[in-house]
């Protein structure tokens, strides 16, 4: 399974994007929980996408607890968060709402936010719309 994967170097936390089109089985999750638990970020994810010039990016996203992410705000249209597994707070300025597995939010992505994890592993699905 890890011979499927294609890791992306320039990225700041572990990332990769599979060789071929295949579904995205619980091997590839736990794979990617391991390799959030092993790094400082606490944070890892596989992209869904084909390429870096496509408008519409979409990824797996998996985060362990203790993860604390600032989001700076992106030049794109819309950013959709789809929690899979587990749990996350959003905060904004004075504004803290939590949100729960089953759970889609659509985000402003140009404004700045900050993302805590509060289960011991968040599993989301990202997509994110340029212009």
């Amino acid at each position: 399974m890890k011979s499927e994967l294609i890791e992306i170097k320039e990225a700041l936390s572990p990332t990769f994007r599979m060789k071929n089109i295949t579904p995205l089985t619980e091997d590839y999750i736990e794979y990617l929980t391991e390799v959030a638990r092993s790094h400082p970020l606490k944070r890892s994810r596989i992209l869904l996408h084909n390429s870096q010039k496509e408008k519409k990016h979409t990824m797996i996203i998996v985060k362990i607890k203790g993860c604390v992410e600032v989001i700076n705000p992106l030049n794109a249209k819309n950013k959709k968060i789809k929690v899979m597994k587990g749990s996350f707070v959003a905060r904004r300025i004075e504004e803290e709402i939590v949100y729960r597995e089953n759970e889609t939010v659509d985000f402003d992505p140009q404004l700045h936010y900050e993302f805590e994890v509060l289960s011991e592993v968040l599993i989301i699905q990202e997509e994110i719309t340029y212009f």
